[in-house]
């Protein structure tokens, strides 16, 4: 008798964390896509205009580098 009182509250706590992941599951697949795709095309903007603003300042600071002061200060240049 005790055994089967054992089997049975094992089988009820298997069966309560079985049902907490389908509600876990089906909580994930509700979730709107749409969502997603906001933030998906804000980061890609974003990431491509990071990219752009960090290749500008290669190109400002890496011609500021070959230009030495004194040639900057005659031909006036600033660097």
């Amino acid at each position: 008798m005790l055994f089967d009182e054992e089997l049975m509250r094992l089988r009820q706590e298997q069966l309560l964390k079985d049902a907490e992941n389908s509600r876990l599951i089906a909580q994930v697949r509700n979730r709107s896509p749409r969502r997603a795709t906001v933030y998906a095309l804000a980061f890609a903007w974003l990431g491509t205009r990071l990219c752009r603003w960090g290749t500008l300042l290669q190109e400002r600071f890496e011609a500021a580098e070959t230009t030495s002061p004194s040639q900057s200060m005659n031909n006036g240049i600033e660097a």
